[in-house]
């Protein structure tokens, strides 16, 4: 597509990705390793500008960690500044409104589907347990990562998620109900919608 710089050389289908985010509100998980939103915000704008450099003026991000949508915000921001347009295709909220039966939590049933279609040998499927969310008052109780739900309001606790979760996983969707045919079904139909949202976009 015109206005849009492409990777044609990827060696294999994870090789054209940033594997590293901000994830500090997970470090208190063992093997955790996060770069922090500042650095997150860096790199992405340094490989923006050079983008830019070569004649880009629209930019997607495709995000798959909600830690990481405040450094792309700023990055999108900036490159506003240059005269371009970022925007972000945070995957996992958009599949649960293309269809809110796909909607999930953190590393729940929504997310594994979509790793058992991708490579269902990274899932370890005798790992999966059930997941106490806390209580933090008996009108508060963990909702999410980062909010407490009151009065069936959801409201930002910013936090570490291991005052969440004691397994990492939170939501409705356990992810043992989680299913190859569910993970291609979403996973397909969300890649077919951005490719027509990138088609819109492109005109802006």
């Amino acid at each position: 597509m015109k206005g849009y710089i492409w990777n044609k050389v990827c060696k294999d289908k994870y090789n054209n990705r940033l594997r590293y985010g901000d994830a500090d509100f997970h470090t208190e998980y063992t093997g955790t390793i996060s770069i922090g939103s500042d650095l997150l915000e860096m790199v992405m704008e340094r490989i923006s500008d050079r983008l830019y450099d070569c004649g880009a003026r629209h930019f997607v991000f495709l995000n798959g960690h909600g830690g990481n949508t405040h450094a792309l915000s700023k990055v999108c921001r900036h490159l506003y500044k240059k005269g371009a347009v970022g925007t972000i295709f945070d995957w996992w909220t958009i599949t649960g409104k293309i269809n809110p039966e796909w909607a999930g939590g953190h590393g729940a049933g929504q997310e594994t589907a979509a790793m058992l279609y991708v490579d269902e040998s990274l899932v370890q499927k005798d790992k999966i347990a059930d997941s106490n969310l806390n209580v933090f008052t008996p009108s508060l109780t963990a909702s999410n990562a980062q909010t407490v739900n009151f009065k069936g309001v959801d409201i930002p606790v910013p936090r570490s998620n291991r005052l969440s979760s004691d397994n990492g996983w939170l939501g409705k969707d356990h992810p043992k109900y989680a299913t190859y045919e569910w993970g291609k079904e979403m996973v397909e139909a969300t890649a077919d919608f951005l490719v027509e949202y990138m088609k819109e976009f492109q005109k802006l």
